[in-house]
């Protein structure tokens, strides 16, 4: 008896270690894992907010639930830090990727993979929003600057104040040629996985709610049961208390 219940004991402590190495170990990325990932971050709008604010945290937060949720591959996600850190690394590789591209020759960019597609498509948006950031603080610095420089100028001559002015202007208007994307062959694509990941989630959506309305279901069974038992002990309660009337 007493080398069983060891036995048992020792069954039990390594199930319980089983269960710990699987909880606390790093998860493993592999493609399959990079590309869900980048699909949901594409369905979620999350370039949308700036960086820093609540509604991206929040943003990220719903990316990990949601991957945590995927039935056909397996996530293992503590918390939205292990979904961001690896969109910066994906994001790193693709930069590298690029500037090799852009700086060796004979390099083939044709054929491109879903992961390229959808870091193409992430990487420029998250850059048009950095570039509106950066164009609204640069406007602010310069109109601090010339608000100083209108009150250091104040008394000067009008004829120098317009000739400092018009070279100003004419510095600001140089601007470096831009590097056009490649977005115009790969759009329908995006457009396509756009479409495909918020189908996915509204699917997922209504399993869930099917789900809820099957449980809720048995629930209000069980209750109907119980109040039925309840019922039939009632009436059997009253016939027995007729029967020994009688007698």
């Amino acid at each position: 008896m007493h080398i069983f219940i060891r036995l048992h004991f020792f069954s039990i402590v390594g199930e319980i270690a089983e269960l710990l190495y699987f909880a606390f170990r790093a998860m493993e990325w592999t493609e399959d894992h990079d590309v869900i990932l980048l699909r949901e971050i594409l369905a979620s709008d999350l370039f949308s907010f700036k960086q820093g604010s609540v509604a991206r945290g929040e943003r990220w937060e719903s990316i990990a639930e949601k991957l945590n949720q995927v039935k056909t591959i397996s996530f293992h996600l503590k918390d939205k830090r292990a979904v961001r850190d690896r969109w910066v690394l994906l994001q790193k590789k693709y930069k590298a990727k690029m500037h090799q591209e852009e700086t060796a020759t004979g390099i083939s960019v044709d054929d491109m993979s879903e992961i390229d597609v959808l870091l193409e498509e992430l990487v420029g948006k998250e850059e048009s929003l950095n570039k509106v950031g950066d164009a609204q603080a640069r406007k602010q610095k310069e109109d601090k600057s010339k608000a100083e420089d209108v009150r250091q100028k104040a008394l000067e001559r009008y004829s120098e104040t317009k000739k400092r002015r018009s070279t100003e202007n004419g510095d600001e208007c140089e601007e470096k040629p831009k590097r056009q994307r490649r977005s115009a062959r790969t759009e329908p694509l995006v457009e396509f996985m756009q479409e495909k990941a918020k189908n996915e989630r509204e699917l997922r959506q209504e399993l869930d709610l099917r789900r809820l309305e099957q449980e809720q279901n048995q629930q209000v069974m069980v209750t109907v049961l119980q109040q039925q038992q309840q019922t039939n002990q009632a009436i059997l309660s009253v016939i027995q208390k007729l029967l020994e009337k009688r007698q």
